[in-house]
């Protein structure tokens, strides 16, 4: 009888044990899932942020050839 309230009561708490842990599993699971989505958006920025940078240095590289152009004269300065 002594053993069988032990085994019950140690049952017990191996029960709760179990339930607190599947809690955690769920509220874990949920987190991953929020992150998950919160990357998905993240990944989404970066990717835009890839296009823009590769454009703006496109239209850099033009602007400096542009810019950079040099013109020089040839004759005497009355001409």
């Amino acid at each position: 009888r002594r053993r069988e309230r032990a085994l019950r009561g140690e049952n017990a708490k191996y029960k709760e044990e179990l339930e607190n842990d599947q809690r955690m599993i769920t509220e874990l699971n949920a987190a991953i899932e929020r992150q998950t989505v919160t990357i998905a958006g993240l990944q989404t920025r970066v990717d835009s942020l890839s296009g823009e940078n590769l454009r703006l240095g496109t239209e850099l590289a033009s602007a400096t050839t542009a810019l950079n152009r040099a013109y020089y004269v040839i004759g005497t300065e009355q001409e």
